[in-house]
């Protein structure tokens, strides 16, 4: 299998729009207040798309021989820590990252997070940081394999 990671193209958008529908139906079985809605997921979309724009947020997509989107995964260069309490160190932050159902466990996941490893060395930043569903046992178990550890621990209470 040929897999291309490249940056997002205006012609990507309909394939990165279906790898948000399985995100958000991921999302969906890890929190109850997940919206799966079409608005809720081109919002998403618009989001995103509109922070590249801005140039504070970028996407990649993992493409096959015929460049038809296979996963995506969309980042920001942001802080690992609050500067008000401790020193400012720079992080790339993944804040999406999905494959398409029919292309995962074939490792475009992990194709994806080595191409967010190298755009960040490239930008001269140290540290990847990222947010996963402490139940999602399966997203967890990638991302340790890729030598992520445990950073800090948001807990949730229903009241």
């Amino acid at each position: 299998m040929d897999t291309t990671i490249r940056p997002y193209q205006d012609k990507d958008k309909s394939g990165v729009i279906d790898c948000i529908r399985v995100l958000k139906e991921v999302e969906s079985k890890f929190d109850n207040d997940c919206l799966t809605t079409e608005e809720s997921i081109h919002h998403l979309f618009s989001g995103m798309f509109d922070n590249v724009q801005q140039h504070t947020k970028a996407i990649f997509v993992a493409v096959d021989q015929d460049d038809q989107v296979m996963g995506f995964v969309s980042v920001e260069k942001t802080l690992k820590n609050e500067p008000e309490i401790v020193r400012q160190v720079e992080a790339v932050y993944v804040s999406d990252i999905a494959v398409k159902t029919e292309w995962q466990s074939q490792g475009i996941g992990t194709q994806l997070l080595e191409y967010v490893k190298q755009y960040a060395r490239e930008s001269n930043i140290h540290f990847l940081k990222l947010i996963v569903f402490a139940d999602n046992h399966h997203a967890r178990k990638l991302y340790e394999r890729m030598g992520y550890n445990n950073y800090e621990i948001t807990m949730l209470q229903e009241i």
